[in-house]
């Protein structure tokens, strides 16, 4: 299982010395908080929190800007501008 963003940064600070702050050490820790993997399951950890609570999550697709609750429902709060998918 993937670790979250506060596991990973409590590991960065407890395996580096900040005071000897360098380029290499801000990439490392950069590399580890954008790992695809990572990201994905900080997103649908929070997604589900919010799901749990009632609160929707606002998405989008190609109808527009819509609200997504818990129970799948689609509430649509604004149509997709035109420009918006470029697609052809």
């Amino acid at each position: 299982m993937s670790k979250s963003v506060d596991e990973l940064v409590e590991e960065f600070l407890q395996q580096h010395d900040l005071s000897k702050n360098t380029p290499e050490i801000a990439e490392d820790f950069f590399r580890k908080i954008t790992d695809p993997k990572i990201v994905k399951q900080n997103v649908q950890a929070a997604i589900e929190k919010d799901w749990s609570l009632g609160i929707p999550v606002m998405q989008m697709d190609s109808k527009g800007i819509y609200e997504l609750k818990p129970d799948g429902r689609k509430i649509y709060t604004e149509p997709c501008p035109k420009d918006r998918f470029l697609i052809k």
